[in-house]
This record gives structure tokens, C-alpha cells and sequence, in this order.
């Protein structure tokens, strides 16, 4: 993949938002789909990959747990954002205290440290509060 270059406009991730929800803002104001945008932006494209390769479970590692350290560069660049600007968008931060991440798959361990296992919680006033931008938060449980 070549080094992404940085985008002609500008959307920061609003304070405790979600990496998820943060490329989505940003595609929605780029008027191009999230699968076009990914790969311009350094990051994998699941459905494009797939369709070649069958799906990896490098495809299929979560974005919203843990980015490579190759991809919060290539972000970076791409966003103009401070890497840990993005490495506060994804839940690895919370890794042994309020969740537990497989380093191996990188996703969230079924066993709980506290909350929910799976799934998001959020309520409906505070995701109006903040225009639709889903915070990383709320993933907690």
C-alpha cells in the first residue's frame, strides 16, 4: 500500500469519539463511501480485500479496538491528526481495566472485567447531544 496523502478537508474526531464513527463523519463530508475512503487514508478495505482473498482474520480485526502503529502514521498523514489524537479513538487504552484485548486477534476477550462483553449502550439524548458521533465510551457497557 503507498503512503496515503492528506486530505483536501478537514473533520476532527469530536472529544471521546469513537474511530468508527469518526471515518464515517469524515466520509460523509468527503461525499465518498467509507470503503472508497479507507484504503486512501492508509487503512484496509474489508470488502475489497475479501472479495480477492477470502476473509483474514487480519481483515476482520475490529478498527475500534487497536490500530497498528503503521496505520495511526498513516492516519495521521492522511487526517493531519496528532497519532495520539487517534490512538484515543480506539479502545485499546482500556485494555486490563475495563476490558481485555487479545493480543493475538486484537479483539475484545469474551470474559468480562466489568460491563458488557458485546455491543454498544447509548442514550438516544446524548447521541443527539453530539450530532450522531458515536462515543468510544459507550462501547464500554
Amino acid at each position: 500500500m503507498t503512503a496515503p496523502r492528506t486530505l483536501p478537508i478537514r473533520v476532527d474526531p469530536i472529544p471521546g469519539e469513537a474511530l468508527d464513527s469518526w471515518l464515517a463523519a469524515l466520509a460523509y463530508r468527503l461525499h465518498v463511501p467509507l470503503g472508497e475512503l479507507l484504503p486512501a487514508i492508509g487503512l484496509p478495505n474489508p470488502r475489497l480485500e475479501s472479495s480477492f482473498s477470502g476473509l483474514t482474520a487480519e481483515i476482520r480485526r475490529e478498527r475500534t479496538v487497536q490500530l497498528r502503529p503503521n496505520e495511526i502514521t498513516a492516519l495521521a498523514i492522511a487526517t493531519g491528526q496528532d497519532p495520539a489524537v487517534i490512538e484515543s479513538t480506539i479502545l485499546i487504552r482500556y485494555d486490563g481495566r475495563a476490558l481485555s484485548i487479545n493480543p493475538t486477534t486484537h479483539q475484545v476477550r469474551k470474559h468480562r472485567v466489568w460491563g458488557r462483553h458485546s455491543g454498544s449502550r447509548y442514550c438516544p439524548a446524548c447521541l443527539a447531544e453530539t450530532s450522531g458521533r458515536w462515543q468510544l465510551a459507550w462501547r464500554l457497557g
